[in-house]
C-alpha cells in the first residue's frame, strides 16, 4: 500500500519518496493516491501559511500570498503548468489538425501561448489567494489541490490516452472506478467539513468544468496525455479558487 502512494508522492510533488524501483501494478496504482498526495501538498500550504503570518503578521497579505503561491510551484515542480502550456500550444498551433497537436505537445520549448497561459492561471491564482487571505479564509488550502487531483484518476478512466508511451501510459487501461470513488468522496467530505454545503456547489462547478475541458479534448484530440491531464489540475484548481472566492 505504501508503495503506490510514495510514488504518487514523487511524481506529482518534488518531495523526495525514495524510490528507485518499482513494479508496474504499483505505478498504475499510485494515480489511486493522487487525492491524498493533494492532503500532503495542502498541509504543506497550510503549515507555510502559519509560518507567514508568524513572520510578517496578519497584515502582511500581499507577500503572504505571494510566498504560497511560490511555495505552492515550488512544491509540484511546474509539473502541471509544463502541462498546461504544451496544451495551450498545441491548442493554437494545431489547429485542429490532431497530429500536429499532438506534435506540439512533444516540443520542449514553449510558444506564446504557453507562455501567456501559465502567466494568466498564475494571476487567477494570485487573486484568489490574495482575496482569501484577507478574508481570513483559509480552508482552501487543504481542499483545493486534493479536489483537483481527485478528479485526474476519472479522466484516465473515461478518456482514452494517445500515447504508448507517456507519462499517463501506465494509466490507459485496467483502472477500475470502484477505486477512483474513495479519493472523489474524500474531496468533496474534507470540503464539506472545511466550508459547509456550498462545497457541494463548488464541486458541481468543477465537476462542470471538468466535462468541458475532456469534451474539447475529445474533439481536437480524440483522447488525452499526461500533459492535457496536468493542464486540468491548473484549470480545476483555478475554477476551485474562483468558487471559494464567490462563497467567502
Amino acid at each position: 500500500m505504501l508503495m503506490p502512494f510514495r510514488i504518487a508522492l514523487q511524481f506529482l510533488t518534488r518531495i523526495p519518496a525514495g524510490v528507485t524501483d518499482y513494479r508496474i501494478e504499483h505505478l498504475r496504482q499510485s494515480v489511486y493516491w493522487y487525492a491524498a498526495v493533494g492532503s500532503v501538498i495542502g498541509l504543506i500550504l497550510w503549515a507555510a501559511q502559519t509560518l507567514f503570518l508568524q513572520i510578517f503578521s496578519w497584515d502582511a497579505d500581499l507577500i503572504v500570498s505571494v510566498l504560497l503561491l511560490l511555495v505552492w510551484v515550488a512544491l509540484t515542480g511546474a509539473l502541471h503548468l509544463d502541462g498546461l502550456a504544451d496544451t495551450a500550444d498545441a491548442w493554437l498551433g494545431g489547429q485542429g489538425d490532431r497530429e500536429k497537436a499532438l506534435r506540439i505537445m512533444k516540443d520542449p520549448q514553449s510558444g506564446p501561448a504557453g507562455v501567456v497561459a501559465i502567466a494568466l492561471v498564475l494571476l487567477v491564482k494570485f487573486a484568489t489567494i490574495l482575496y482569501l487571505q484577507q478574508h481570513q479564509q483559509f480552508a482552501y488550502l487543504l481542499v483545493v489541490p486534493v479536489a483537483a487531483r481527485a478528479m485526474v484518476p476519472l479522466l484516465f478512466f473515461t478518456t482514452p490516452y494517445l500515447r504508448s508511451e507517456g507519462l499517463g501510459s501506465p494509466f490507459s487501461d485496467g483502472l477500475e472506478f470502484i477505486k477512483i470513488i474513495p479519493g472523489l468522496a474524500f474531496a468533496i467530505a474534507l470540503g464539506f467539513l472545511g466550508n459547509g454545503s456550498w462545497w457541494l456547489v463548488a464541486m458541481l462547478i468543477a465537476g462542470s468544468v471538468f466535462w468541458i475541458f475532456r469534451a474539447w479534448m475529445m474533439a481536437r484530440l480524440g483522447g488525452t496525455t499526461g500533459d492535457t491531464a496536468g493542464a486540468m489540475v491548473e484549470i480545476l484548481e483555478c475554477s476551485l479558487l474562483i468558487a471559494c472566492v464567490w462563497a467567502a
